[in-house]
């Protein structure tokens, strides 16, 4: 079995684990022509994209670094074209279980607030039952009043991280990479 057949099964399986709003691309980043570098896409219909189109600024990101032979970098904040051709960034929130390293709550949204970490932990909740820890960095959306308030109505106990020190949320930092 070749590595794009496993790739393609490997995307077919993501597409499948989060549902039909989730799309899932693999591009050929050693084409000449970057411009066309998907080779195979799930929920194409997300972002209106096709096999020979194009990609997003996180991949060109990663095309350019990967020619100046720089280590990865953290994409945040994706950018997604809208069915009226508008170009909006969107905000990835996602939540892993500790122990299996399962992602138990994902969505994609406009904005990165408290609102939507809610609506993430609610799904998460309702689907696999409340956490005994939630550990956060210390953004905005995690690091409030709302939130523990939260955490005290379901019973679960918060640990903020120190500031700038990515190891102490290791395993969803190398789930974004």
């Amino acid at each position: 079995m070749g590595r794009l057949t496993v790739l393609k099964q490997i995307a077919a399986d993501l597409a499948s684990q989060f549902g039909p709003d989730c799309e899932v691309v693999i591009h050929d980043l050693k084409t000449a022509e970057p411009e066309h570098s998907i080779v195979y896409i799930v929920n194409g219909h997300v972002t209106n994209r096709d096999i020979g189109d194009g990609p997003s600024n996180a991949v060109f990101d990663a095309i350019r670094n990967q020619k100046k032979e720089s280590g990865p970098e953290d994409h945040t904040g994706y950018l997604m074209k809208t069915s009226d051709g508008k170009k909006h960034k969107v905000y990835i929130i996602a939540l892993i279980d500790d122990a299996s390293r399962f992602i138990v709550g994902i969505d994609v949204f406009f904005n990165d607030n408290f609102v939507n970490l809610m609506s993430v932990i609610k799904s998460a909740v309702a689907r696999y039952g409340r956490p005994q820890l939630f550990n956060f960095d210390n953004g905005r959306s995690y690091k409030n009043k709302q939130m523990e308030l939260l955490a005290a109505r379901i019973g679960s106990v918060i640990h903020y991280d120190q500031p700038y020190t990515p190891t102490q949320k290791a395993k969803i930092e190398r789930w974004f990479r």
